[in-house]
């Protein structure tokens, strides 16, 4: 036995460390530590001299060079390949090498590899004749030659990359070989040289590793390799192996040699021969009590209709036809793993699967039943085998497809007509409305279409063409049109257009025979509103994908076989904690820096942790234990600081990282709310910025930069992937042509031609003999015109005698032997087949593009993946992970934690527990929200028979508190220190869930309510609610209106004190319906906020429609008055100061609904912070344990009553009712009629209360306020509508108390009054800002215009030293990146010559961002309230007088920093034109954002009538074109960018004469336009001096040498000279008519004393 693997006389050195600059040896390891950069492995390399640190680029360009060098040894010709002999060791080694460079050799190498020329040299490697060598040979040659391509063929990165999988795939279907017999000889001699080498010889883990990993990857990839003996015989000799090194080696050391070798035996279905690695279980008895549970025979899956399987990976996602049909009741796993038909980790992955598909599939499946029966039975009175469903559907019959279209990227798409809806018939406004209302057919909507042959295909709704879209494909030349499609444009047809939600070849297949089909067929749409498949369908996927992988780690947990034990079970530390001399060093949370060291297994000294850090005492015990633990699980109590423990493990992580070897941390949060909080709390904390967040409903602008679709935009491509990339839109321009082709021969009126065509492809001598010439030579009647020749054809030929033969017999008769019957029988049948081969090469056209598709999304993934691979902590949500899983899954992440653990499926959290993960960190509360599912049936809250299912538990409950046999308990960590409630609050969960949580200090120093005497209080009654729609006792749909009043009292009350904030008071509720009439009512005062589940909720269940029915309220609250109204499952994770709970429920049958569960109880005790108020019958709810025990707690410390005790803040220790002292009863309220307030009806004359003191009835300070002058008032001087608009007036024109004069602003009622006039003031101000800010600031653009010429001409220097060293220089993009690029680039060479420029940009851009129209006063109200009200899915629009926006402030800015920006532009082009053409390298110019931005400004400037920036916008496009003409890579784009802008300077030069006046001095500048788009000129200024003309004369207009005035809308203008108006005009902004004749002004226009007034004061430099 050798007792090395190195032949004598080569150097002992680690392989590992050579290649990766790690060993997992550490110190202990007996091989030099030599890194490839100073020693390489083969021997036959000529040295390069000492590596040195270079530059990047230098180093990558050496790379290049070796990379070539590699290549010479794989000749691109097909001939005789020479063998390489010995050079074989330099070939693989250098392989080796070359992967470890950089991503973009290793995209080289790796399909070099998979080339003609390089599989036949890995046949010479693997086909040598090992038997033959001495064993010194055989090691030699594995050492040299084998272990490095092992090694190679094994990297991560080659068997994570997804642009490499087919190439990889190629080498490994080499290697298997026919019946796998290369595989067979190849690892009988690995297996050789492994007997022979010593097991106490640490090299032979290193070489276990690699080529088990290998062998793992051959049987993955080929099917057949389980039923080939010889492999199960390699398997138990490697088992062998691995047994003998178990015995001589540190067991942690061959984890993964271990990992891979299981995953053999279970491929090749072969017992497990391994020893275990460490017992799993301390038990003290096990469970035998087989016979503790009821069993129920249920028949296995398979044989009930198509899609009906024992294997999951084979079922389809959505339901068949039969599927649909089947009156037998689908396979449902129970909870009990005995009943499972399979046992183990595939029994747990089979049972998710299917309940989780019958969860959500399940329903659309019953609800599309119905509509199948009715179509194959249409006049069956009674539908036989109709299943119960409470799925919303609208069905749409009598559909027929109309069009097909090809996108790009999406592929195939089609158009459906179907029959307006009843309901919408009428006008376009009222069928618009209707639609718009209802919510049906909103883009991405999931639709089925069906018809009663057979046909079931899911499609989702394509979102109509937006303008910017259709200018996008017309700047693609794309060939891509959809037909002018709408809902509501035709009063008898309604049109749509959908996509496949699986674009296989049987959909295309299907709708294709339903195109212009005669008569047209019926199909009919079934639509399910709200429902999302991105929600489930990924995590289905991804339940199969795992099944057929069988890797679920943790799986001795997760799905034991054995009996279980009554004790909880001992969870091992994870395998990248037991490396030698591996421990935590928890630094980083210590308060005084100092190590302190965590070691698996070993003492550690918990007091100084939690004497030294942020942590309590529970947070650092559970900290403590989760590290040690592969499945750490953390209970964290309503506020006890989860979130606060989950960060500070993640930074423990962090800082052990590298040590570790983890990668990155993948966070996994049920809602997208709880993982921006954990995100941004890292950043918070500053433990990294190198975060990535995967997915687009992120509400956190902090992170918008960690994005992934963001960064992965800004990443650079490898060659490889550029080339891919260019060849694949290459690949989709040819799809879209022949697509193109297709269709129109599929529409063709006439099909002689395509008949012509199908003879040519299908039946050559047929089309010879009809369009061929004759025996001598001469061409047949009818030419090439295959109308002619067809019709000749047809109508000449003897009449029919007797019958016509066969179709079968004239298939093989003569063609001039047929009778016309005949004849036209034949043609028939070519005009038959015509179509099928037509529709036949569509569908196989769709296929193309569906792999192209595949291929394009995985050059994006893959460089998505090496984002990902650099961060620290990836977060995404469940839906998202499953969704990202073929990626993920790629990644070497050891480590995945996740929050809110108890409200996520099982099915969710297994998906997220990656092959790679090694520690998984679960924290969550079992004690609080159950996960959501929508089958009740399914539900553990079921008491008819959804406990034996139990789909809505969740994993991190059934390991915490798993029932009998369903899996063992795992010992867990509680958090005990509550932060969030008092504690007579905390007090209810305390005494009934939790008795060993405590209250933290800061929590008993809470402020009392304010307004209310209790903070704590159950308000009780028997008013009943209002008996629903349905009798289901789950229905989400009821209500109970005397709740809602007294919840609306209270809300009221409570904000009237002045004293709570946004987001500090919230109104929960368990109902949607109860939900939606608190919205209805609330929302007349103030602005209601949802959250995003809330709101999809709504929408689901059609809420929204009734809304939306419902009167625009007229008064609101202050804006600032956002209030939060929930439902309880949806707030869970959140809090608030006050809480107000209306429980709805009140009935004689004491059913108290979603509220019997202790979960539910449980979220809404705890949300409140200060204090909570419970509205609800107790009768209804005390007979549910949990409730009795709060009504007992609650009676006993007095906070439970039929009355709210309200109070006084500035009397708190009176009762409400006597607060009010004589005088303040003496106090004369009623200015009108003297009254005072003790005479005073409150309910019929209600009194306003300034914070003054100095109240007063409301009729009264209505008066004062002179509300009629803004509303519209009824007979008892209510307010009813909003009056026409208001004049702009001051605050000064503010009414003020009448007795004292103090302010009235604060008041509510009149906050419309005060918050017009605060705008107005805002507007007058910002009129002010944008004539003083623009012309100091046009002035300084054009004197740096004037500075760039003459700089231009003698900067020849510059020129050349600052493009010499570029080689592909990229100008695209926005704006501001060009400028970035273009100055970073010159800066370098020259740094005074943009530096007043730049700095000039950036006050431009300021301005540009203070005048936007989004920004000013009016707009900025309009679009919080419109925020609002999308929040809460509002129909009413926010409209006010938009003339009263200042467009002309924003158009100035526009064109002033458009007009710099071409400035820099066209100095940055001609420098470069005067550099050396042979090293300035190449240039792509791409100006698009430009050139749309001067689209822009040329509508906005139309559309406000502002002539002068309309013209602008047209030369500065102009000006594009001109500098972009040059530098285009298109064919033909030159001419066409040149034509473009010759056409808008025609535009220009029409609005100049049209309005010369107001565009004057620009006509120079478009002459000179003109000249660069012929190429006379490069860039020319002239009309700098005209523009200081205008300048100088704004400028004297702005500081005053005229009077301002108001137009009769409010909008100000000015009049010069004199001051007086002398001619009529019309107003800019609105025209309506100014000025006057003869100093007399026109009719509504006045003074604007105010402007003026500031005018004074005003200085323009």
């Amino acid at each position: 036995m050798l007792s090395t693997g190195i032949m004598p006389g080569q150097q002992s050195f680690c392989y590992e460390f050579a290649n990766t600059g790690r060993c997992r040896f550490i110190s202990s390891c007996k091989y030099t530590h030599v890194s490839s950069g100073s020693k390489h492995l083969d021997h036959d390399r000529p040295q390069t001299g000492p590596t040195q640190r270079r530059p990047r680029d230098e180093h990558l360009a050496i790379a290049e060079t070796e990379l070539r060098s590699w290549k010479v040894n794989l000749p691109q010709d097909s001939g005789p390949l020479r063998p390489l002999g010995h050079r074989l060791e330099f070939f693989f080694q250098e392989a080796q090498r070359l992967i470890e460079t950089n991503a973009s050799i290793l995209q080289e190498v790796i399909p070099c590899l998979a080339g003609e020329s390089g599989l036949r040299r890995i046949q010479e490697l693997i086909e040598q004749e090992f038997h033959r060598m001495p064993l010194a040979t055989k090691t030699h040659t594995f050492t040299s030659q084998i272990l490095p391509f092992l090694r190679t063929m094994s990297h991560p990165t080659v068997l994570s990359s997804l642009v490499l999988e087919h190439a990889v795939g190629t080498i490994y279907n080499v290697l298997f070989g026919h019946g796998g017999r290369r595989t067979i000889r190849l690892f009988g001699y690995i297996l050789d040289v492994l007997a022979a080498v010593d097991p106490a010889d640490k090299l032979i883990v290193i070489y276990l590793e690699h080529s088990l990993t290998v062998f793992s990857q051959i049987l993955d990839i080929n099917s057949e390799a389980f039923i080939q003996e010889p492999l199960k015989g390699a398997a138990k000799r490697f088992a062998e192996i691995f047994i003998a090194v178990l015995d001589s080696q540190d067991v942690n050391l061959l984890n993964e040699a271990r990992k891979y070798l299981e995953r053999i035996e279970r491929r090749l279905e072969i017992g497990s021969s391994l020893p275990t690695a460490r017992p799993a279980t301390v038990s003290t008895s096990t469970k035998n009590n087989p016979n503790s549970t009821f069993t129920i025979h249920s028949d296995p899956p398979g044989g009930r209709h198509d899609n009906d399987f024992k294997d999951i990976s084979e079922i389809k996602i959505l339901p068949t036809f039969q599927e649909i049909l089947c009156p037998r009741a689908e396979y449902l796993p129970v909870k009990d793993p005995a009943q499972w038909h399979l046992a183990g980790v595939d029994g747990l992955l089979d049972r998710n699967f299917r309940l989780l598909r019958e969860d959500t599939i399940g329903q659309l499946r019953d609800a599309i039943q119905p509509e199948l029966e009715q179509l194959l039975h249409p006049k069956a009175t009674h539908r036989r085998n109709e299943r119960p469903n409470q799925m919303r559907t609208y069905v749409y019959s009598k559909a027929k497809v109309v069009d097909l279209c090809f996108d790009r990227l999406a592929g195939f798409q089609f158009g459906v007509e179907f029959p307006q809806p009843f309901r919408a018939v009428s006008s376009a406004i009222k069928r618009q409305e209707w639609w718009q209302i209802s919510k049906r057919m909103l883009a991405d909507a999931l639709v089925c279409v069906v018809d009663s042959h057979g046909i079931v295909v899911f499609c989702t709704v394509l979102g109509f063409e937006t303008a910017e879209q259709a200018r996008a494909r017309q700047e693609q030349s794309s060939q891509y049109k959809r037909k002018d499609a709408g809902l509501w444009k035709d009063e008898n047809i309604a049109s749509v257009y959908l996509g496949f939600v699986e674009s296989n070849s049987e959909n295309v297949r299907c709708i294709l025979q339903h195109y212009q089909t005669q008569p047209a067929s019926s199909l009919s749409l079934v639509e399910f509103p709200g429902v999302l498949l991105p929600a489930f369908q990924p995590t289905l996927r991804a339940l199969q994908q795992m099944k057929t992988a069988g890797n679920l780690p943790f799986s001795e947990f997760l799905a034991p076989t054995g009996p279980q034990t009554s004790s909880s079970t001992v969870v091992p530390p994870p395998e990248y904690a037991l490396k030698p001399g591996f421990g935590f060093n928890l630094r980083c949370l210590m308060n005084s820096n100092a190590d302190l060291t965590l070691r698996p297994g070993q003492p550690f000294d918990i007091a100084k942790l939690q004497n030294n850090s942020t942590l309590d005492d529970a947070q650092a015990i559970a900290l403590v234990n989760t590290l040690q633990r592969r499945i750490g699980l953390i209970q964290g109590p309503p506020g006890t600081g989860k979130s606060f423990t989950g960060i500070a493990l993640v930074k423990v992580l962090l800082a052990n990282k590298k040590r570790a070897n983890i990668g990155p941390l993948i966070c996994v949060c049920y809602t997208n709310h709880a993982l921006d909080q954990l995100l941004e709390g890292l950043l918070d904390d500053q433990i990294t910025s190198q975060i990535v967040r995967i997915g687009s409903r992120s509400r956190s602008e902090r992170l918008a930069p960690f994005n992934l679709r963001r960064i992965g935009r800004d990443a650079t491509k490898t060659k490889f992937e550029k080339r891919r990339n260019y060849d694949i839109h290459r690949k989709f321009d040819n799809h879209e042509q022949q697509f193109a082709t297709l269709t129109r021969r599929l529409n063709a009126r006439d099909a002689w031609s395509n008949v012509e065509d199908y003879l040519m492809e299908n039946h050559s001598e047929l089309h010879l003999h009809l369009f061929g010439v004759d025996e001598d030579g001469f061409q047949k009647v009818g030419g090439k015109n295959p109308e002619s020749i067809f019709k000749n054809w047809l109508q000449w030929a003897r009449p029919q005698v007797g019958d016509a033969r066969s179709l079968e017999q004239l298939r093989t008769v003569n063609l001039d032997d047929m009778t016309i019957r005949e004849r036209r029988i034949l043609y028939q049948d070519w005009l038959k087949e015509t179509k099928i081969n037509l529709r036949a090469k569509v569908t196989q056209l769709i296929s193309s593009h569906r792999s192209a598709k595949s291929d394009f999304s995985n050059i994006r993934d893959e460089i998505d993946l090496r984002c990902l691979s650099e961060a620290d902590v990836i977060g995404v949500t469940t839906t998202g992970l499953a969704r990202n899983l073929h990626m993920l899954r790629r990644l070497s992440s050891k480590v995945v934690l996740c929050e809110e653990a108890g409200e996520v499926l099982e099915a969710h959290l297994l998906t997220a527990l990656l092959p790679s993960v090694e520690h998984a960190i679960l924290i969550g509360d079992h004690l609080q929200l159950r996960p959501k599912i929508q089958n009740f049936e399914l539900s553990r809250e079921n008491r008819n028979g959804g406990e034996i299912y139990s789909l809505d538990v969740s994993l991190f409950e059934r390991l915490v508190n798993p029932e009998s046999q369903t899996g063992p308990k795992l010992l867990y960590s509680t958090l005990r220190t509550q932060r969030r409630m008092h504690p007579s609050i905390a007090q209810l969960i305390r005494e009934t869930l939790y008795p060993r949580l405590h209250d933290a200090p800061a929590v008993f120093k809470y402020p009392q309510v304010t307004g209310i005497r209790k903070r704590l209080f159950w308000i009780d009654h028997t008013k009943p609610e209002v008996n629903p729609l349905t009798n289901d006792d789950m229905s989400t749909s009821h209500y109970n209106e005397h709740e809602i009043d007294m919840a609306a009292a209270i809300i009221k009350h409570l904000i009237s004190q002045g004293t709570y904030k946004s987001g500090d008071i919230a109104l929960l509720t368990p109902y949607l319906g109860q939900l939606q009439r608190l919205r209805r009512r609330l929302s007349q005062s103030y602005a209601i906020v949802l959250g995003d589940r809330d709101q999809d909720e709504l929408e689901k269940e059609g809420f929204d429609v009734e809304d939306a029915q419902a009167s625009n309220p007229i008064l609101k609250s202050t804006l600032l008055e956002n209030l939060r109204v929930a439902t309880i499952d949806n707030f869970q994770g959140e809090e608030a100061k006050i809480v107000v709970v209306t429980l709805v429920r009140s009935n004689e049958q004491n059913r108290c609904g979603f509220l019997r569960t202790s979960n539910r109880i449980n979220v809404l005790l705890s949300r409140a912070k200060h204090g909570m108020y419970i509205i609800g019958n107790s009768r209804t709810s005390s007979h549910v344990q949990m409730w009795g025990e709060i009504v007992n707690i609650l009676q006993m410390s007095g906070n439970f009553g039929t009355s709210l005790e309200l109070q006084c803040p500035r009397h708190p220790n009176n009762p409400i009712a006597f607060c009010g002292s004589k005088e303040i009863k003496d106090r004369v309220v009623d200015f009108i009629l003297g009254e005072m307030y003790r005479d005073i009806n409150l309910d019929e004359n209600p009194c306003i209360f300034p914070r003054c003191g100095h109240f007063s009835t409301m009729e009264s300070m209505d008066a004062l306020m002179d509300i009629k002058k803004y509303y519209v008032v009824d007979h008892k001087d209510k307010p009813i509508a909003i009056a026409a608009p208001l004049d702009p007036f001051s605050m000064n024109d503010m009414k003020t108390c009448a007795t004292c004069r103090g302010s009235l602003r604060d008041i509510a009622r009149y906050g419309r009054l005060v918050r017009r006039a605060l705008l107005d003031e805002s507007t007058k101000k910002l009129i002010l800002y944008i004539n003083g800010e623009y012309v100091p600031l046009a002035r300084e653009v054009s004197k740096q215009i004037q500075l760039l010429n003459v700089k231009r001409n003698n900067h020849k220097k510059t020129a050349v030293t600052a493009f010499e060293s570029t080689n592909v220089l990229r100008v695209e993009g926005t704006r501001d990146r060009q400028a970035k690029l273009i100055s970073v680039i010159l800066n370098k060479h020259d740094k005074s010559r943009w530096l007043e420029a730049v700095k000039l940009r950036s006050s431009v851009h300021d301005y540009c961002r203070k005048v936007a129209i989004e920004e000013q006063p009016f707009n900025r109200v309009r679009n919080l309230v419109n925020n609002a009200r999308r929040h809460k899915r509002g129909k009413g629009v926010f409209h006010f007088d938009e003339s009263v926006l200042q467009t002309k402030g924003s158009l100035l800015a526009m064109a002033l920093s458009m007009q710099l920006d071409i400035v820099l532009l066209a100095d940055f082009l001609s420098l470069r034109e005067q550099a050396n053409n042979a090293s300035k390298g190449e240039l792509k110019l791409d100006l698009e954002v430009n050139r749309t931005e001067c689209y822009s400004l040329i509508d906005a400037a139309a559309q406000s009538r502002h002539f002068r920036q309309q013209v602008e916008g047209y030369i500065f496009l102009a000006q594009l074109y001109a500098l972009e003409s040059p530098h285009t890579a298109a064919p033909n784009a030159s001419a066409r960018y040149r034509e473009k802008g010759h056409k808008a300077i025609s535009d220009a030069r029409r609005i100049c004469a049209t309005h010369s006046s107001q565009t004057r001095g620009l006509v120079p500048e478009i002459d000179a336009t003109e000249k660069m788009l012929r190429g006379t000129t490069f860039y020319s200024t002239v009309g700098t001096e005209e523009r200081m003309v205008v300048i100088t004369a704004m400028s004297k207009e702005f500081t005053g040498t005229g009077h301002w005035y108001y137009c009769q809308n409010g909008h100000p203008f000015t009049i010069g000279e004199c001051g007086m108006p002398m001619q009529l005009a019309r107003c800019p902004e609105c025209q309506a008519p100014v000025g006057g004749r003869n100093h007399e002004i026109t009719s509504g226009v006045r003074h604007a004393n105010d402007i003026e007034g500031r005018l004074e004061n005003m200085r323009i430099e």
